[in-house]
């Protein structure tokens, strides 16, 4: 049991799953394996659009991946963590979400 991010208004996880799928060649086995989650959620992830993708999930499809924890999660800032374009105030709330997401990561790696 982990935390779990809601997509409230951002893009859901499948659309941003399928995009690390068609670039990285992963099959949902393979992501599934890279996230550390199941068939099952992974299949979840896919077909359910209420919710959001775990924390934990996400942190590992990213080191995984390549591909930002924040935009796997939340699907807000950049793909691969390049920031530099957004808006003043987007730019503001991805910097603090960006240690929010570091605190975290660091906080399960310390628990394991």
């Amino acid at each position: 049991m982990g935390i779990t991010l809601a997509p409230h208004a951002f893009p859901q996880p499948y659309t941003r799953l399928r995009r690390v799928m068609r670039e990285t060649g992963l099959n949902r086995s393979q992501l599934a394996e890279a996230a550390g989650a199941t068939k099952a959620t992974m299949t979840r992830y896919f077909t359910d659009g209420k919710r959001g993708m775990a924390a934990e999930h996400g942190f590992n499809l990213a080191k995984s991946t390549g591909f930002d924890a924040q935009w796997l999660l939340l699907g807000v800032g950049d793909p691969l963590g390049r920031d530099g374009d957004l808006p003043h105030p987007y730019a503001v709330i991805v910097r603090h979400l960006r240690v929010v997401i570091a605190t975290v990561s660091q906080l399960a790696g310390e628990s394991k």
